[in-house]
C-alpha cells in the first residue's frame, strides 16, 4: 500500500531524512525503533493524517554516536532536550529519538519489533500490538488525555479485531458451579461456544471492581432505562454489583464471522431464563430453581440469581472492553 497523508510534499521529504539518518548508521548497531504516529498508519491503513515528524526509539546510550555520524551531514543539527529524547533536523524535517530507558510506556515494548516497510523505506517498528498497549499506556498515564491518543487506540483496536471477534464474560458464579458429575460447568459451556463455530483465541481472568462491574454494564443499563424504568435499572445495577465485586471473571475472547451478532443470539438475552430460546446458552445452564418466577429474579434484591454469562451486544461495546482488559 502507498501511503499519502495529509502534508505528502513534507512526508516525502520526512522519509528521505529518514533514510539519510540510516545510511549513517549502518554497521554501528544502532537500529531505533519506529512507534508513534507512523506506525499507526501503518498497522490501521489511515493515511487521512498529519505526520509532523517521526517517533523513534533507541537506547539513550547510542544518542552521542547518532549525534557524532550526523555532524557533517548536510543543513543537520541535533539537539538533546531536557525529556531525556534526541531532535535531530534537516530544514522542516524532525526526528525525535526517545530513550528506551527513561519512557516507562516504551520500556516494556521493545522486544516486540516488526519489521515493516511505507512507500519503499524500511523501517523496525513495534509491532500493533505493543503499539495498541502503547496508546493505551498513555491515555491511563496522561493527567490531560489527548483526543488523538484515543481515536487512535480505537482504530488500532478496530483494526486488531475488525467485525469478527467478540468475547464471553463467564461470571463468577459460572466459574464456580458444578454439574450433575461435579465437572465445571464452565467446561461445558466452552464446549458450547466451539460447537457453535467460534473459535477461542485467547482468555483472561479478571478480578472486578465495584467500579469495573459498573464500567461493563453502564452502556447496556443506559440503553434499558426507556424501557424497564430507572428506578429497576439501578436496582439490576446494584444486584451485579453485589454478585460480582470483589470476584473473579473469565474473559474469552471469540473469533467467527458475524461475531458480535451470532453471540448475542446463542448467549439469548432474557430477563426471565426460562424464556430464553431452548437452544440459548442461558436456558440449557441456567439454574433451574429460579423456573417458577414471574418476574425477572434481579428485581427481588436478596435472590442470588446469575445467568451465567454475558456478551457485547455491539461492536462498540466490544471494543470499549477489549480496550481496558483484552489487550
Amino acid at each position: 500500500m502507498h501511503y499519502t497523508p495529509r502534508n505528502n510534499d513534507s512526508f516525502v521529504e520526512l522519509l528521505d531524512f529518514y533514510t539519510v539518518l540510516m545510511e549513517r548508521l549502518e554497521w554501528s548497531g544502532i537500529e531505533p525503533i519506529l512507534y508513534g504516529s507512523l506506525s499507526y498508519m501503518y498497522f490501521t491503513g489511515d493515511d487521512d493524517i498529519t505526520i509532523s515528524d517521526i517517533d523513534l526509539i533507541a537506547p539513550e546510550a547510542t544518542f552521542s554516536h547518532i549525534i557524532e555520524r550526523m555532524r557533517d551531514a548536510e543543513n543537520v543539527t541535533c539537539e538533546l532536550t531536557e525529556h531525556n529524547s534526541l531532535r535531530v533536523f534537516r530544514n522542516g524535517a524532525k526526528l525525535s529519538i526517545h530513550s528506551q530507558e527513561k519512557a516507562r510506556t516504551l520500556c516494556d515494548l521493545t522486544s516486540h519489533v516488526v519489521k515493516i516497510h511505507i512507500n519503499g523505506v524500511d523501517f523496525l517498528s513495534l509491532d500493533r500490538d505493543a503499539l495498541i498497549l502503547f496508546y493505551k499506556f498513555s491515555i491511563e498515564s496522561a493527567k490531560e488525555v489527548k483526543v488523538w491518543y484515543q481515536e487512535k487506540f480505537q482504530k488500532l483496536l478496530e483494526a486488531k479485531y475488525g467485525k469478527n471477534h467478540t468475547f464471553f464474560m463467564l461470571k463468577p458464579s459460572t466459574l464456580e458451579r458444578k454439574d450433575a458429575l461435579w465437572e465445571p460447568i464452565y467446561l461445558a459451556i466452552i464446549q458450547s461456544i466451539l460447537q457453535a463455530g467460534f473459535t477461542i483465541i485467547s482468555q483472561k481472568k479478571i478480578h472486578l471492581s465495584s467500579e469495573d462491574v459498573e464500567y461493563i454494564y453502564q452502556d447496556e443499563y443506559e440503553y434499558l432505562i426507556p424501557i424497564l424504568w430507572e428506578e429497576n435499572v439501578k436496582r439490576a445495577m446494584e444486584v451485579n454489583k453485589k454478585l460480582y465485586s470483589d470476584k473473579t471473571v473469565l474473559f474469552l475472547v471469540a473469533e467467527k464471522e458475524n461475531a458480535v451478532e451470532d453471540a448475542d443470539r446463542l448467549k439469548w438475552d432474557s430477563y426471565w431464563p426460562r424464556k430464553c430460546d431452548p437452544d440459548s446458552l442461558r436456558y440449557i445452564f441456567r439454574d433451574t430453581r429460579f423456573d417458577d418466577l414471574e418476574m425477572p429474579a434481579w428485581t427481588i434484591v436478596d435472590v442470588p440469581c446469575d445467568n451465567l454469562i454475558h456478551c457485547p451486544g455491539t461492536l462498540p461495546e466490544f471494543y470499549k472492553i477489549a480496550g481496558k482488559w483484552l489487550v
